[in-house]
């Protein structure tokens, strides 16, 4: 009996949790038609972070197609910002940057689902199947930032969690002892 009550609750708390993350979708799609111009710099720094992270010399962008003017947009001075941080960085260690880098558009968009944001590929590797992408959406984003924080939600929204994982440890703890005990 014990065992079904445990699942009604871990099923509730699941509902929960899914509803924190509908109305952060919710927050970002209302977030990104109000302020447009924040989120118009947003797209700039998630390619600039994006060619950071790919560091190829061609890569190609991919984004939903209602963002498609605002990337196009910034494209050319996310590159720019590109260049200047490597050789900033390479300077920084008495190198010299020297790479010519090309970012072009992909007019194939993501999904509808996809609430913005953008992605990125090689273009080495585009047609492959094992393509390096970096996938820089507001979507990807929110899932690393729910996995990364769940945790701490779960403390906050059921403290009683903490409580039963700390009877489990020293249930454990109980058990290994006697065993310990027993074989001595």
């Amino acid at each position: 009996m014990k065992s079904s009550e445990d699942e009604r609750v871990m099923k509730e708390r699941m509902v929960i949790m899914q509803g924190l993350k509908k109305k952060a979708i919710e927050t970002l799609v209302k977030t990104k038609k109000e302020k447009s111009s924040a989120y118009k710099q947003l797209i700039e720094d998630l390619l600039v972070e994006g060619l950071l992270k790919l560091m190829e010399p061609a890569v190609t962008v991919r984004c939903v197609a209602a963002d498609k003017s605002i990337v196009k947009s910034v494209l050319k001075n996310a590159e720019k910002r590109f260049v200047q941080e490597m050789t900033a960085a390479c300077e920084a260690s008495k190198a010299k940057f020297n790479m010519n880098t090309s970012v072009s558009f992909d007019e194939s968009p993501l999904k509808d689902s996809c609430i913005g944001g953008v992605w990125l590929m090689s273009q080495a590797y585009t047609s492959r199947p094992d393509a390096i992408i970096v996938r820089n959406s507001l979507d990807a984003r929110l899932d690393i930032c729910i996995e990364n924080i769940t945790p701490t939600i779960r403390s906050l929204l059921f403290p009683e969690d903490e409580e039963r994982a700390l009877e489990i440890k020293k249930s454990r703890e109980a058990a290994l002892k006697a065993m310990m005990e027993e074989h001595h």
